[in-house]
Parts: C-alpha cells; sequence; structure tokens
C-alpha cells in the first residue's frame, strides 16, 4: 500500500447517518473499507454517525474513531421510502459535536441531503473544506414520481441547494458525475469520479454452496428494485419447458406482496426466498452457485451486487433504466448485458440454453471485476483529499 506524504496528524471527519456493519448497503460497505484504507495511510479519520452500538457515544473500531451524536433512528419507513424526521434528527444533532471537534477536513455522505446544510455552516465557522460523496442524483422527473405534484418541490431544491454547498464532489460512478452536470450544472472541474471497489482476495477460494440456483436476485424488497420482473421472468421460462430454480436474497417491505405474486405465478416451487443474508461469506458463496445474476433495478446510484456478482464469476443481467448506474458497469457480453424489460427473459433464456458461451461469460466477468481494484480506488480519492489538506 502506497505510503502518504501527508502528515499522520491530518484529520479527516466522515459524515454519515448509517455504517457498517450496523448497517449493510452497499454506501455503507463502501464508507467502511474508504475509512479503513485512509486510516492505514497514517491519517487520523473520525465517523460522525447515529450510535448504533451499546456503551459509550465515542470508541475506537478497528482504528476508526466512532462518534454517535444522537440515538439510532429507523432509516425508512414501513412504506420503505427514506424517513424524514430520522434525517432530520440526525442532521440536528450534529452541529454542536462537529463544532467541539478539531479537524482538517469533511467527507459528508450526500444521503440524506440535510446533513450537508448543518456542515456547511459548521464550514464556514471552521473554515474547513466539505467533499460530498454524491451516491445517485435525482432530479425534477424523479422528484415528482416520488413526492408527487405539489410535494417533489420540497425534495428537488433540498437536493438543489445541497449541491451548493461542497468545495468538491466524490461521485461514485460516470453515471453520477454525468447526471450531477446535466441537472443541477455542476462543472466538471469540481467532480471527481471514483468508483466503488472489491477486494479480490475475498473472493478467491471461497467455496460455493453444494445447493445450485439458476439465478440470483440480492438487494432490498422495494419497488425501484423491480424483483416482481424476475418472478415474471421465471414464469416465462418455466412456460418455455426451462425449470429455472430462483434464489431472492435480501429484505424490505415488498417481501409479502413479492411471494404473494410467486404463488400466483405458480412457481413458489422455483422460487427461494432467502431474506437477508448477514455474513458476507456465506452470500457470496451463494453467488457462487448461481449462474446469472437477474438484477432488474429501476435506479441505482452504483451496483455494488454486479461487481459482487462479477467477481464471483457471475454474469449480471440488468436493465436499460433512466436512473440505473449500474449499467455502466456492464461490458457487453463481457460481464453481462444491459437490456429491455421486454426482452429481459429472452436475454436469460439464451445464456441459460447455451452452457459455453455462459462459462466464457463467467471467466470474463471476474476479469471485468479485477478492475475495480480498492488499492487503485483509494489512491485516487487520496489524492483529492490533499488537494484540500
Amino acid at each position: 500500500m502506497p505510503k502518504s506524504t501527508v502528515s499522520p496528524k491530518s484529520k479527516i471527519v466522515f459524515v454519515s447517518d448509517a455504517i457498517y456493519p450496523y448497517n449493510k448497503g452497499g454506501k455503507e460497505k463502501r464508507l467502511y473499507h474508504v475509512t479503513q484504507e485512509i486510516a492505514g495511510r497514517g491519517y487520523d479519520v473520525h465517523m460522525f454517525c447515529m450510535k448504533w452500538w451499546e456503551g459509550p457515544k465515542v470508541k475506537t473500531e478497528n482504528g476508526i474513531t466512532l462518534h454517535g451524536v444522537c440515538p439510532a433512528y429507523n432509516l425508512y419507513t414501513k412504506s420503505g421510502r427514506r424517513s424524514i424526521p430520522q434525517a432530520l434528527l440526525f442532521s440536528l444533532a450534529l452541529f454542536i459535536p462537529l463544532m467541539r471537534e478539531r479537524f482538517d477536513l469533511l467527507d459528508v455522505d450526500e444521503t440524506p441531503f440535510y446533513p450537508l446544510f448543518v456542515c456547511k455552516v459548521v464550514s464556514l465557522l471552521k473554515r474547513k473544506p466539505i467533499i460530498a460523496t454524491w451516491l445517485e442524483v435525482w432530479g425534477k422527473k424523479y422528484w415528482q414520481r416520488y413526492l408527487g405534484k405539489i410535494s417533489w418541490r420540497f425534495g428537488y431544491w433540498t437536493e438543489y441547494w445541497a449541491m451548493k454547498f461542497p468545495h468538491h464532489f466524490s461521485s461514485i460512478s460516470q453515471f453520477t458525475t454525468d447526471r450531477m452536470q446535466e441537472l443541477f450544472k455542476i462543472p466538471a472541474a469540481k467532480i471527481a469520479t471514483i468508483p466503488i471497489g472489491i477486494y479480490e482476495e475475498d473472493f478467491n477460494n471461497l467455496p460455493s454452496l453444494s445447493k445450485k440456483a439458476d439465478l440470483i436476485f440480492v438487494g432490498r424488497l422495494i419497488k425501484p428494485k423491480n424483483v416482481e420482473l424476475v418472478l415474471n421472468t421465471v414464469k416465462q421460462l418455466k412456460e418455455q419447458g426451462l425449470a429455472a430454480k430462483t434464489w431472492i436474497v435480501g429484505d424490505g417491505p415488498d417481501k409479502s406482496r413479492l411471494e404473494k405474486l410467486a404463488r400466483k405465478l405458480d412457481i413458489d416451487d422455483l422460487v427461494s426466498f432467502l431474506g437477508f443474508i448477514e455474513d458476507e461469506k456465506l452470500l457470496f458463496a451463494h453467488l457462487k452457485a448461481a449462474k446469472i445474476l437477474a438484477f432488474p433495478s429501476l435506479r441505482e446510484g452504483f451496483g455494488l451486487t454486479v461487481l459482487e456478482a462479477n467477481a464471483c464469476g457471475l454474469p449480471a443481467i440488468v436493465l436499460n433504466a433512466p436512473e440505473n448506474a449500474s449499467a455502466s458497469l456492464i461490458k457487453e457480453n463481457q460481464n453481462g448485458f444491459v437490456c429491455s424489460e421486454k426482452n429481459f427473459c429472452d436475454t436469460i433464456a439464451a445464456l441459460l440454453s447455451d452452457h459455453n458461451h455462459l462459462e466464457k461469460l463467467r471467466s470474463s466477468s471476474k476479469k471485468t471485476a479485477k478492475s475495480y481494484n480498492w488499492d487503485q480506488i483509494i489512491d485516487r480519492l487520496e489524492n483529492l483529499y490533499k488537494q484540500f489538506l
């Protein structure tokens, strides 16, 4: 690992309401690896978050100083939407702890916007720079669908003003970078595109399960993940004489509805809802035991699941949707395919029927995943930090 030329006393404060391993989404995994790597390069790393643990508000864990600024609160409502009271509670609780802390740089997670307003005030008072990690861009059309014809303005203008506060941005995908420029006119010079990475050693020599599956989906069971398309695909495959054993990995408010749909489609003998798999090695073992990642999400800020599946030797079938960044991870016919909902089933059917082609894709998928090495990615992030230290 390259040695940093920055003083070991340089202190970087990361701000994110949810952190790994207490929360296990893609953004939490990314932040965990980033903070571990940055701390390993001699920086004094602090994390300001909700207090997800028992015990003192401030503790050191894996070389990172964690500051629990307020009690933990559910991130999502029962409908699967991000909780506004949670976001406000966390944001308001940030101000005093951040003002009391001495630091050189703030790295603020864009989700759920409100912390950026508080961090901007702290930044001005302390004369310290802010870098915002931007995960996904929503924009006017999405807010109109999400909040309706009247309330959408509140969400849109919150996003708009949140983008005015950082000194610089770290975007996790070229897709997100392009949307920041297109929808909010953020200058290219203010955005560094730094993707999420993986550790190749996490996947090497990891055995798969003895049981096997043809298709696997991994993600939260919410409407934007579009899991019903996977179920409808299994139904169509069955009608074509292909019995595609399918695993649905994840939990969420849509689980009950999807289980009912599987029974209605008469495919519950082929589809297993496995719930959330907490053990990462066990999750990867399930990926290795499947043939294809069926990932029809309509909205992704990056799509870490695609990379993890590729590293396990699975090609990914994803949708060409306007807000789906995971499509930008696909090199056509190398690590998967980008298709429409209309030809989603046909693409999967063709692969399941062509063993030789599928095996070639499994090999090339692993090669594609190797280009997302954490060491190289952290080099780029550290270079960005150095500009402001």
